[in-house]
This record gives structure tokens, sequence and C-alpha cells, in this order.
């Protein structure tokens, strides 16, 4: 894709240990959620005045409504991509 700089992929793990992970804590947390349809993905990016971000992509079947509520507990933006779901 011609970045100079390769994004860092973290092993897979669970919601809450990722929620409570110091090593993010002055980034800013975005969910990609489908029944979020007030706020895109582009007006959260543009809003951020933070220079890192942990974006939560749901797995197939989407993420469940408590998971939702715990990101927005913990302070993440649920942030929409549009009317279609990948």
């Amino acid at each position: 894709c011609g970045r100079s700089h390769i994004p860092q992929i973290y092993p897979v793990t669970g919601l809450a240990s990722v929620l409570a992970n110091q090593e993010f804590a002055g980034a800013s947390k975005i969910m990609l959620y489908e029944g979020q349809a007030s706020r895109g993905l582009k007006q959260a990016l543009m809003q951020s005045t933070k220079q890192s971000y942990v974006l939560f992509i749901g797995p197939e079947g989407g993420f469940s409504s408590t998971e939702v509520a715990l990101c927005q507990e913990r302070g993440t933006s649920i942030v929409t991509m549009g009317p279609r779901i990948m």
C-alpha cells in the first residue's frame, strides 16, 4: 500500500482486557457498529485530537449489545461506516 509506517497488530484477546490495557490509555478508541446511525467514522477521526487509535472491528455476526455497552461505558466512540454491513 506504500505506507511508511506499518501499524502494529496485537494478538486476539478479550474485549474487556483491551479496554483495560494501560498501553492504550492515551489512544482514541473507536468501535465500528452497524447499530449506530448518528455518527460516522470520518466524523470521529476528524474530531479526535489523539495521535493513536484502537479500532474495534466486529466478528462475523457483529458485536453483542453487551459488548457495545461495555465500550460505551469505557469511553469508546461508537460509529458507523454507513448503511451497508460488510
